[in-house]
């Protein structure tokens, strides 16, 4: 069967960003989960924590697609 995954940026703070996710049979309409996971953004350099560039905040807006 085919699957669709749809996933989002629901919230975005200083550091992480919580993504939303849905999955579902288009076939017949059928939702089979959803799904939230806790991004962070780590300087690869040093293995920290560091705040979200302003241009990735700006290409990944929160939305709200439940």
């Amino acid at each position: 069967d085919e699957i669709h995954i749809r996933t989002w940026v629901a919230d975005l703070q200083r550091v992480t960003s919580l993504r939303l996710y849905r999955i579902e049979c288009p076939r017949d309409d059928t939702l089979l989960a959803i799904a939230r996971t806790n991004w962070a953004f780590i300087d690869l350099r040093h293995g920290t924590p560091r705040r979200i560039p302003e241009e990735i905040r700006d290409a990944f807006s929160p939305r709200d697609l439940n």
